[in-house]
């Protein structure tokens, strides 16, 4: 999601019309709701200062709203799967497990096609079928290199 569709997401699920967040974050009510519009649209990128305030009136974090990454992969795909409620239906599974409490399932066909790829292409690697180094370079190449016919070539010739 750009800022501006979390920023009309957000504005949606706290019933407010585009007049009203914009004049809550400071514009002047004769055209607010036309510059709420322009930022919802993407014609227009809200400063720093500006996410502060549509994140206290929206009344949600502030990394919400913004795409920045953190550098703990782990709060970004936190942050990616609340994006992802929006695309595909997430499904929680209790499980017994000493360090999990939770299995996910997500029902998206180009995600599930990625695991399907994941779990082959590990598999190669743990058979001694590819490299560590090919492994890195379907990964960081991905959807370049996915598929029977990649774009990306990968694989080392042997």
């Amino acid at each position: 999601m750009t800022i501006g569709d979390k920023i009309k997401y957000l504005r949606k699920a706290r019933h407010l019309t585009q007049k009203e967040l914009g004049i809550a974050v400071g514009f002047d009510e004769k055209n607010a709701d036309i510059r709420i519009a322009q930022y919802e649209s993407g014609t227009r990128t809200p400063k720093p200062e500006l996410i502060n305030k549509f994140a206290k009136v929206l009344n949600a974090h502030v990394l919400t709203i913004m795409n920045d990454k953190t550098q703990d992969p782990v709060f970004n795909m936190i942050t990616d799967m609340i994006d992802l409620e929006e695309k595909a239906t997430i499904t929680l599974h209790p499980i017994e497990d000493k360090s999990s409490k939770y299995a996910m399932s997500i029902d998206n066909y180009v995600f599930n096609n990625f695991l399907d790829e994941l779990v082959s292409i590990r598999k190669e690697l743990t058979d001694g079928m590819i490299t560590y180094e090919e492994f890195i370079e379907w990964k960081v190449n991905w959807p370049l290199s996915s598929g029977d016919n990649p774009k990306y070539k990968w694989r080392h010739k042997k």
